[in-house]
This record gives C-alpha cells, sequence and structure tokens, in this order.
C-alpha cells in the first residue's frame, strides 16, 4: 500500500476527464459500427457512464474538502493541496509515534533501573515503585 499524500489529485482528475472522454467516444464509435455490436455493448457503456458520473461527484466531494481544509487551516485555497497537507498530517502522526516510543521506552529504562538499585541496596523495608506504563 502507498501513502495517500503521493497521489496527486490533479492528476486523478485528469485520469478521470481522460476516461470519460474515452467512454463517450467509445458510445458513439459503438453507433456507427452495427446495432449488434451497440446491444452487446450497452450493458458495459451505461455502467462506464455510471461509474464516469460517481467518479465526478466524488472529484467535485475533493474539491469541496480542499477548500474546507484550506479555510480551517488559514491557507490560501488557491494554493492549498490536499495531498501536500496529508503528506504534513502524516509527518505529525509519524513523528508523534516516535516520541511515544521514545517516552515509553526511557520510563521502562528508568523502571527497570530503579528495581535494580532497590534490590542492590538490599532495603529492608517495602519499597513500592510506580509501573511506567500507568503514568
Amino acid at each position: 500500500m502507498f501513502p495517500i499524500c503521493s497521489v496527486s489529485v490533479d492528476s486523478l482528475a485528469t485520469d478521470i476527464r481522460g476516461l470519460d472522454d474515452k467512454v463517450c467516444r467509445l458510445a458513439t464509435s459503438v453507433d456507427t459500427i452495427g446495432k449488434d455490436f451497440k446491444r452487446q455493448m450497452e450493458g458495459f457503456l451505461q455502467v462506464a457512464r455510471t461509474d464516469m458520473a460517481e467518479l465526478s461527484e466524488d472529484l467535485k466531494d475533493a474539491e469541496s474538502l480542499r477548500l474546507e481544509l484550506a479555510d480551517f487551516f488559514c491557507e490560501d485555497e488557491r494554493t492549498f493541496k490536499l495531498e501536500e497537507c496529508f503528506r504534513i498530517l502524516q509527518e505529525f502522526c509519524d513523528r508523534f509515534n516516535k516520541v511515544k516510543l521514545v517516552r515509553r521506552t526511557s520510563l521502562l529504562v528508568v523502571y527497570i533501573s530503579a528495581k535494580i538499585l532497590v534490590q542492590r541496596c538490599d532495603f529492608d523495608m517495602t519499597f513500592h515503585l510506580i509501573h511506567p506504563f500507568n503514568l
């Protein structure tokens, strides 16, 4: 699986428009070839037209989302790109998860070190340590 930020919305829009043009040309070509072939292709063309209409609606939804996010993040609507936003959010999540891992590892080292120190000092009194993952 590849990251979503590697897909350009502009290239998707171009690809979808290209496919839509091909479906329209195919529908026109089918009309000129013959009635038998047209009848065989009608089901496929109907599904293709429906799918292309849905993809066009999805592009409109993505554009609406892009504008909403640009407004939310106080960015310029003309230059704001979804893929850049997703890349930044992915980097944030990666860094956040790395910090969480480092913190847990550090707490575990402190916990183990304190436990070893208590054992070496041979304390007679009971010494309770707080488990680092319960902080």
